[in-house]
């Protein structure tokens, strides 16, 4: 789905504009191209513009498998070689409609200003992460580093929604035999991950594993602004949780450094067999 071209091979797209749209799709959703490959001349999309659009990925309606989404501003899906030039985009929001089956890779692709609507149903543990969608590699040195911005991201569950927990990951991802996963390559390396986020929100929520926000190095992870409410957290079958001297329903930071973590509001949330409910460290 595009707004202006739904299956772009080649020439040129210029001076156009898309305006006040909802673009709604299964995947390969772009505010003025769908999808973009190399068929031809190289494909141009220049001197265009993207203002106030949501771009909404459904993978729950008529399911036929959890895809990659390929949602993106200009244009959703990008193969082969293209250019773009003197575009500009404006107002532009994303929104992810999702299964078990679908919900991390939304997790995975989510820019900032998205919504991800987590269907009723059981889902496993969600990782806030790297991945090869969003994150960038900044260092090369003896393992990859990586950093992913994450700003305005809302997690939105309805009646019936049940998650395993949840975890930002974040530092120094080790392990002494590199047995570890790189989520950008999917090889079994270390990495760094720095994970820079503000403004996120879980709301009607049940958990029944434990929400952790952790890492390693201070400086490679920062929350500012977190909202959760109308949240349940049931640790009863929590191995961990329910345990005296492991872990909360609710685990923030950790005993090594420092952490840029602020401004968090827990609201209307119910704590049930946790050793813990909230548990700062530093």
């Amino acid at each position: 789905v595009g707004g202006i071209v739904v299956y772009f091979i080649s020439g040129t797209l210029g001076d156009c504009s898309v305006t006040d749209v909802t673009l709604k799709g299964y995947r390969d959703i772009g505010g003025l191209v769908g999808m973009l490959q190399k068929d031809g001349r190289t494909p141009v999309v220049s001197s265009s513009s993207v203002s106030n659009a949501k771009l909404i990925a459904d993978q729950v309606t008529d399911f036929y498998g959890a895809k990659e989404m390929n949602i993106d501003e200009i244009a959703g899906r990008k193969s082969g070689e293209y250019s773009f030039a003197d575009n500009t985009v404006e107002g532009v929001s994303y929104e992810y409609i999702v299964n078990n089956a679908s919900a991390q890779t939304a997790l995975d692709s989510a820019k900032s200003n998205s919504t991800v609507k987590l269907t009723a149903g059981e889902y496993d543990k969600l990782f806030v992460r790297q991945s090869k969608f969003v994150s960038v590699k900044t260092n090369e040195g003896s393992y990859p580093w990586y950093k992913r911005e994450i700003f305005n991201l809302s997690i939105l569950g309805v009646d019936g929604t049940v998650v395993k927990g949840i975890e930002f990951i974040s530092g120094h991802i080790y392990s002494a035999d590199n047995s570890v996963t790189d989520p950008v390559t999917g090889n079994k390396q270390n990495y760094y991950s720095n994970l820079q986020c503000a403004d996120i929100a879980f709301r009607n929520i049940k958990f029944t594993d434990y929400m952790e926000f952790n890492g390693w190095e201070s400086t490679l992870f920062s929350v500012d602004g977190l909202e959760i409410s109308g949240c349940l957290f049931n640790m009863e079958n929590s191995a961990k949780a329910s345990t005296a001297g492991t872990i909360a329903a609710v685990h923030i930071g950790s005993s090594d450094g420092e952490r840029n973590l602020k401004n968090f509001r827990f609201d209307s949330c119910e704590f049930l067999n946790a050793f813990q409910g909230i548990y700062v460290v530093n």
